[in-house]
């Protein structure tokens, strides 16, 4: 994903602490509140989603949209890896830097 113009996301800079941990508190409500209303176990920022069989192909779009909200634009099919989608703290690390300066795919405008 690119952030800024041309640079990599890796070359974003300086990763806005506040920015990252207040999107991994609402990732991780909107995890346990909308996802996983009845999940067995506690859920926290480390929990494994998809390899501890939580959330599910169809989970998944809720949860790109949830990030593409967020963010404010479309999410690059490339960007949707299970390493990126692996626990909330790994959702938060890759998309926060890009949260400000995104140039990833402008969401699309209802008409």
């Amino acid at each position: 994903m690119t952030c800024s113009g041309d640079s990599p996301r890796a070359e974003v800079g300086q990763l806005n602490v506040s920015a990252q941990t207040e999107f991994e508190a609402r990732l991780l409500a909107f995890i346990r509140r909308t996802l996983l209303p009845d999940a067995d176990l506690p859920i926290d920022r480390e929990t494994y989603l998809f390899a501890d069989s939580l959330i599910n192909s169809m989970r998944i779009l809720d949860l790109v949209a949830f990030v593409e909200n967020w963010l404010g634009a479309e999410i690059g099919l490339d960007d949707v890896t299970m390493d990126h989608f692996r626990s909330a703290s790994a959702i938060a690390e890759y998309f926060a830097p890009c949260a400000n300066t995104v140039s990833a795919v402008p969401r699309r405008k209802n008409r």
